[in-house]
This record gives C-alpha cells, structure tokens and sequence, in this order.
C-alpha cells in the first residue's frame, strides 16, 4: 500500500533523481577515481514480462524474443553511481531520446558536459550528427554489418599501436554517408584490433575534434564500459533489479493495432467497392459473351456452308466463270466474318473469365482481412504496465545496491566478494542494540564457522568506531562479540 500511494503520487521520478544525485556525491567525495567526471554511459535493459494479457512488448535481449516488457534506461558514471533515466512500458529505443537524456542525466550529476558512451545502438548517421552540431563528444561501436561500406583514411604514419595486453589501437578518419539524403559526416574511427577476435573493434568518436586523444578515447569505452554492465548485473543478482512489481496497469489504446485495423477496414472498403463494380459487371459481360457465342455458331455455319460449296466446284473442276468467283467470294467473306466473330467471342469469354477470377480474388482477400479483423479486434485495447510503482521499487534497490558497495568498499576492503555474496554471507549475521543516555551499541554476533567473515567484521566495527558516529546526540560503538546462545557460559 505504501508502494501504490507512493506511486499515486508520481513520487518515483523525484526518488530516483535524488538516488542519482545523493551517491554521486558520494561516490566523488570517496571514490574519487581517474575519469570518475569523463563520461556517462547510457544503456538499455528490459524486464520481461510473463503474462497471458497483451501487454505493450519489445525486445528482450537476454531471451533473444519480442515479449511483453518494461524498458529501464539506466546511466552511469565511472565513480559508480547508477542511475535510472526512465521506465517505460513496452519498447523504448534510445538513440531517438539519447539527446534528452543526456541532458536529464547531467542535472542528476552536475552541469559538467561529459562523453556520451552507448553501445552500437548509437551509431547512427542523425545521432552522430546532432551530437557534432552541437560540440558534444559521444562515443560509440560501429555495428559490424556497416563496417564493411566504411571510408577510412590514415593520416601519414598512422599504424597499429600497442593498447592494453595483447591488443593494439589505431586512430582514422572515416565518411559516414546517409543513405537518403546523400549527406556525409567526417568523424573520428578508433580501429582496436583484439587478441581474441578475428576482425577489428570500430569505435566511432567526433572526441578527436575537440582535442581528444585516441587512447583516452578508447580507455572510456572499454575501462569504463564494464563498471556500467557489471553494476546493474550485480544488482539484479544481489537486489533484483531485474524484476518488477506485478502485472497491473489501466487500458490504453494498442496503436499497432489500431493502426493496422484501419489499414485492414480502408483496404476491405476498397476491396469491396470493386467487388460490387466486378459484380454489377457479371451480368453484362455474360450476356455479351453469350451473345457474341451465338454470332460465332452462326458465322462458322454460314462458314460451313460456303465452304462446301467452293469444295464442291473445286472437285467438279469447274474453276471457271461467274459461278465460282461468286462462291469464291462468299467464301471470303464468310471466313472474315467467322474470323471476326471468333475473336468478339474469345475477347468476351476471356473477360468473362477475368472478371470471375478477380471477383475470386477480392473475395479471398476480404475473407482472410475479415479473419485478421475478427483475431486483432479483442487487441484493440492493452494493458499498459504499472511503470510508477516499478521506479518506486527500483529506486529503493539502487539505494540497497548502493549501501552495500559502500560497505564492500568502505569497511570490508580485506574481504572482497560481489554484492551477491555480501547478502549471502553478511545479512544471516545475528546481534543486538544496546541504548543508554549517552551511548548506543550495536553489537554483532560472531559467526562460529565463518571465521573469516568474524574477522572482516571486527576491522568493519573499527573503522567505524574511528568515524566517531553520534545520533540524537548519543555515540554509536560498534562491537562484535560470541553468540550467546551458541557459547558456553550462554
């Protein structure tokens, strides 16, 4: 219930916000690591959604299907500070909302322009294009099915330089060329050829306009990429970001749907305006084919006729004279005129057959719209999902992913394990609290056969002894003692 009304109130943008920007300062203040301010790396992340009702869909990559999903577009920084962008029902392409989200990213973390870092999804000619009009670095791998209709060019002395173990980085030029337009895009191409790959690794970057280096280009990619995808891995291990709440939502209108069914209503409209055309035809061009028939039976028997009569004379050898010319010039005329007429009777009883088989035709196709229509009709409509209560949750899963790298970082640096571990290993811990007028104590009890976890925790319970932590004006110890109910004197 806390949840929904927290939701009612469109409280989870705000959260999230203030989520992004309390642990950046953070993450500044003790994480100040090199680059920490050089970048913020945008991706996108669906959750699936298993559900018999039709729900708003996209594609789902670790499942590798088009589902029923929320799309959380998550950002990043090199200092490790996670932030979520938006939640949306159904599909969300980025690279169209890549512009505004940068700039809903930076009011999260400081209004210092940073590189942009996305994935192939950003390497698009209109994206590449407004990030070089306006003077922002953004930095991208080029999709590899593009690779090959690739313009290079190399400056004088440019080859492959050695760039991290084993593999080696070369800086170009490249002309990026839009395929409707015409127009062309001189930008930066960092070519990183890798140990383990068979082809090169094709990072496009308008950052060596602006002064940039190659290598310092290439480190914000691959030195900072994986702090983005391991974070929200980890946390969908440790906190399960990757899961959402329920299945509720209000009804909206399926524009897919909608779309289509005016399509298929505009085409049966047509369809069957040209039946009706067709039909009314039917009668007239039958009649017509009936009627040019019987001129033709008609005309082969005159033919007939004639014919023998010439036959006749022709056997009798009677070639001469006004008789035969005459019957020799009936004949002609009667074999035009059948000629004529044969050709009326194929002509009509081909359009006869035309018309039947268009006719045949429409009605198929209305039979299977009509069949489309009745299957999509009940889609008309779709649940759209409950994103409000999603971001509420998700904003109070970073908050715990946060709190837990703090301590991982903080105070258990003798203990390395992943977030998963920590939840594994950590919350089972048992204890107790101790409150009096000036001092409050938080005790931990020891864990008998975990001895290594017994002795991260008393280094954890130091460090923050040294931070000397007072509350309502009471001083908080930490301490870490034996079970009482497992030792002997308990």
């Amino acid at each position: 219930k806390f949840v929904s009304a927290l939701a009612i109130s469109n409280a989870g943008t705000p959260l999230l916000k203030t989520v992004g920007s309390h642990w950046h300062g953070v993450a500044k203040k003790h994480f100040d690591e090199p680059g920490a301010m050089a970048a913020i790396y945008i991706d996108n992340h669906a959750k699936e959604v298993w559900s018999s009702l039709f729900t708003q869909s996209g594609k789902v990559s670790h499942l590798n299907r088009v589902m029923p999903c929320i799309t959380t577009t998550y950002a990043h920084t090199g200092a490790g500070t996670p932030a979520v962008l938006s939640t949306q029902s159904g599909s969300a392409p980025l690279a169209p909302r890549l512009v505004a989200l940068v700039k809903q990213a930076e009011k999260i973390f400081g209004d210092v322009e940073r590189a942009i870092v996305i994935d192939s999804e950003g390497s698009t000619f209109d994206l590449l294009e407004s990030f070089t009009k306006r003077k922002r670095v953004l930095i991208t791998p080029l999709r590899p099915s593009r690779a090959p209709d690739l313009e290079l060019h190399y400056s004088p002395g440019s080859y492959y330089r050695p760039y991290r173990e084993h593999d080696e980085l070369r800086v170009a030029t490249c002309t990026l060329r839009h395929k409707t337009s015409g127009r062309t895009l001189e930008i930066g191409a960092l070519l990183v050829r890798r140990e383990h790959r068979d082809s090169d690794t094709v990072l496009l970057t308008n950052g060596l306009a602006h002064g940039m280096e190659g290598r310092d280009l290439a480190d914000l990619y691959f030195r900072r990429w994986p702090v983005q995808e391991n974070a929200f891995k980890e946390a969908a291990a440790a906190v399960a970001l990757d899961q959402h709440r329920g299945n509720c939502g209000r009804m909206v209108a399926n524009v897919a749907i909608v779309s289509e069914m005016d399509k298929l209503e505009a085409r049966a409209q047509r369809d069957g305006e040209v039946l009706a055309h067709l039909t009314a035809e039917t009668a007239k061009l039958t009649a017509t084919a009936a009627q040019t028939n019987k001129d033709d039976r008609r005309a082969q028997g005159a033919l007939e006729t004639r014919r023998r009569r010439f036959d006749t004379l022709v056997k009798r050898k009677e070639t001469g004279g006004k008789a035969f010319a005459r019957v020799a010039i009936d004949h002609q005329q009667a074999l035009v005129h059948a000629e004529r007429t044969s050709a009326k009777a194929t002509t009509a009883r081909i359009a006869v057959e035309r018309n039947q088989t268009r006719i045949e035709k429409i009605e198929a196709k209305l039979i299977v719209r009509a069949k489309r229509l009745k299957h999509i009709q009940p889609q008309r409509t779709i649940r759209q999902l409950d994103v409000a209560q999603d971001m509420i949750l998700t904003a109070a899963k970073l908050t715990a992913m946060q709190l837990i790298a703090f301590a991982l970082r903080l105070y258990l640096p003798m203990l390395p394990m992943s977030p998963e571990t920590f939840v594994s290993r950590l919350f089972p811990i048992r204890g107790r609290k101790e409150i009096e007028e000036t001092i409050e104590r938080v005790i931990f009890y020891e864990n008998s056969r975990d001895p290594q976890v017994n002795a991260a925790l008393q280094d954890a319970c130091r460090r923050l002894n040294e931070r000397d932590i007072r509350r309502e004006g009471r001083q908080i110890r930490y301490a870490v003692e034996a079970d009482p109910a497992t030792s002997p004197s308990g």
